[in-house]
């Protein structure tokens, strides 16, 4: 084989692989960030966390909850059904 011919391995950052007309709601920085957060705390674990504050916190309001708890509900479901997610594609690595 030529020398020519072998080419190098290809070293490309998340910001090089972007397309933000794929993604326009997340930016490289976001999944830097996020990254680095999931390289300090399983998903699993993170997910477990949130989960206990979460209802502590209803349990501390469950006679005055936010007008729009049920937004915040929603949005907290989207988050750990997220987190849950990233710890089984981790498990399956």
């Amino acid at each position: 084989m030529l020398k020519e011919n072998i080419q190098k391995p290809v070293s490309t950052s998340s910001v090089e692989l972007w397309n933000d007309q794929l993604y326009p709601h997340v930016t490289p920085e976001i999944i830097d960030r996020l990254n680095n957060l999931l390289d300090f705390t399983e998903p699993g674990e993170l997910r477990e966390y949130l989960l206990e504050i979460y209802h502590l916190y209803i349990i501390h309001e469950h006679d005055s909850l936010p007008y729009n708890f049920k937004e915040l509900a929603n949005s907290m479901q989207i988050l750990f059904d997220f987190l849950k997610f990233a710890q089984e594609e981790l498990n399956n690595k």
